[in-house]
């Protein structure tokens, strides 16, 4: 991946709900740098609407069926992250 330097969630979801837990992982990849992100299963905080659900464990990996990016904090205007590859690894 090579990012922009501005902060992003990588997400990912165990079940076909859109409304559902969602656990998320902080990534922030440098500027102009390509470079290869690994996140473990313990890297994924579960969230639900916005809010940390302390009483849940990290994510099965072998149970995802949605992943997906955002921006993350609140940050506006432009931004680039070019993607060449997702893998699952276990």
């Amino acid at each position: 991946m090579r990012g922009d330097g501005k902060r992003y969630r990588f997400t990912v979801r165990t079940d076909a709900e859109f409304d559902g837990i969602s656990y998320q992982a902080a990534l922030q990849p440098p500027a102009g740098e390509r470079t290869i992100l690994r996140l473990a299963a313990a890297d994924f905080v579960p969230t639900w609407h916005g809010r940390v659900l302390d009483h849940l464990s990290p994510p099965d990996p072998s149970r995802a069926r949605q992943v997906g990016l955002l921006i993350a904090d609140r940050q506006w205007g432009p931004f680039k992250l070019d993607l060449r590859t997702i893998e699952l690894v276990r």
